[in-house]
């Protein structure tokens, strides 16, 4: 249960590095000069341009595609150091039995992750497709 839990704070810290990776900053502005000036004609509410995101929907889409990104990205990553974990499990079990049921359950798991990242783009485009 402790493996779990720390692959689940590994995988949310890099889903926060990936979301913050793709939001868009003025980094080119000096914000520290005393000229500096917003111009405020030119902000747009959201989802008044027709351009980029359009609003909240479009926002969520983008999300729910970031999400299945990640998903692809870093699933078979986990699941390929879980199963050579699951295989010295196997290995040096030494034929006790507790050894080979984790290296089972870690199989079995991994699997079922594996599953779900490759089914994740289909699934969460089915479900933008509906906003």
């Amino acid at each position: 249960m402790k493996i779990c839990t720390y692959l689940l704070a590994i995988f949310l810290s890099l889903g926060a590095l990936f979301f913050a990776y793709n939001l868009e900053v003025m980094a080119s502005d000096n914000f520290n000069d005393v000229n500096y000036d917003i111009p405020l004609t030119e902000i747009d509410p959201i989802g008044q341009t027709g351009g980029g995101i359009d609003g909240g929907v479009g926002a969520l889409r983008q999300i729910l595609e970031n999400v299945a990104d990640i998903l692809l990205f870093t699933i078979p990553i986990l699941a390929g150091i879980a199963l050579l974990v699951a295989g010295y499990f196997y290995i040096f079990s030494g034929g006790q039995s507790d050894m080979v049921g984790k290296a089972k359950i870690i199989i079995k798991w991994n699997l079922i992750a594996l599953l779900v990242a490759f089914f994740s783009y289909g699934i969460i485009t089915i479900i933008a497709s509906f906003f």
